[in-house]
This record gives structure tokens, C-alpha cells and sequence, in this order.
């Protein structure tokens, strides 16, 4: 099951895959439509896995996440899907397992209908 996210310029979609933090596996599932100031568009898709965003010790590590996504997001982070969408909104666009640049409004809505994703 997706969650959509809305967030300034960007909307996004988020399934968790596994709630195992602890370990090194895909956690979740992240696709993310930015619509930047000048009108263009950029789709990108991700696999978070949680490890990667922090040190060795997991429970500092999702400890620090919930933090920052308070800092940025002014609330408190819900859940593991909350946190997913933090890690994708920041630097792993540009580092994403897929990338589309300047997609068309068919080309968005083919993908999100591939995804199983309705929006």
C-alpha cells in the first residue's frame, strides 16, 4: 500500500518493503514527482535501505533521522514510511535507481499505473 506525501514542489509516494532497520535490506520504496519553479518535471524512483543513512549503531541512527526530519519538517516523524520519505526528499533523488527528466504527463501517469500507484 502507497502513502502519498505532498511537500512544497514535490509529491511522493512511499511503500514500505520491511520494517527491519537493524539490517542491511530495502526498507522501502520511494517514488518522488518534483515540479520545480520553472515548470519542469522530474520523476525519480529509490530504494531506501536505512543502514545507509546512518553509522553502525541502528537505534542512534533512526534516532538521528526522526530528528532531522523534525528539523525539516517541523513535526514529528509518524513512522518508518515518514522517515523513508525523508531519506528520498534530500540528496537520493540525484542518486535515484531511476530517473526521468522533463516526463510527460502520460509518460507520469503510465508509470504510476505500472507502480500500482493511483493518484
Amino acid at each position: 500500500m502507497w502513502k502519498e506525501f505532498r511537500d512544497r514542489e514535490t509529491v511522493g509516494y512511499v511503500k514500505m518493503i520491511s520494517e527491519n532497520y537493524k539490517e542491511h535490506c530495502d526498507n522501502a520504496e520511494v517514488i518522488l514527482l518534483d515540479t520545480f519553479k520553472d515548470g519542469k518535471r522530474l520523476l525519480s524512483r529509490k530504494i531506501i535501505r536505512f543502514t545507509e543513512y546512518f553509522g553502525t549503531d541502528p537505534e542512534d541512527g533512526i534516532g538521528e533521522l526522526k530528528e532531522d526530519f523534525k528539523d525539516n519538517y517541523g513535526k514529528q516523524a509518524k513512522d518508518l514510511i515518514d522517515l523513508a520519505f525523508y531519506c528520498a526528499d534530500g540528496w537520493s533523488r540525484w542518486s535515484a535507481d531511476e530517473r526521468i527528466e522533463s516526463p510527460s504527463d502520460e509518460i507520469i501517469k503510465d508509470y504510476f499505473k505500472q507502480h500500482g500507484i493511483n493518484s
